[in-house]
């Protein structure tokens, strides 16, 4: 099991950050969650947060065609071919309005 720091550290590297659900607060999600819970159930909010972090870091691994793609889209730069092999697929994705819209510089 990761620590904390340790999942900071990971979701840094893979360049995702869970800042976001170390900020959540249970009443929050307390009139979505308690609904579905037996009465008798137990739900530790603060280790949950932990386990959702560690899950999302092992699920969320880019490989490195994945990372340099996120890369060059940041940086104004659509390069689909380094997601698909697929001439058929990146034919009809070359175009696309919404990567067209947020790579125009």
């Amino acid at each position: 099991m990761y620590s904390k720091k340790d999942l900071e550290q990971i979701a840094s590297e893979i360049g995702f950050k869970f800042d976001a659900i170390n900020n959540l607060k249970f009443a929050q999600i307390r009139s979505s969650l308690l609904p579905v819970l037996r009465k008798t159930e137990h739900f530790e909010f603060e280790k949950a947060k932990i386990e959702v972090k560690e899950f999302l870091s092992n699920l969320l691994v880019l490989t490195g065609d994945e990372k340099l793609f996120i890369e060059k889209f940041n940086q104004k730069e659509y390069s689909p071919e380094l997601l698909f092999e697929d001439k058929e697929l990146l034919d009809r994705i070359k175009d696309h309005p919404m990567a067209m819209w947020k790579t125009r510089k």
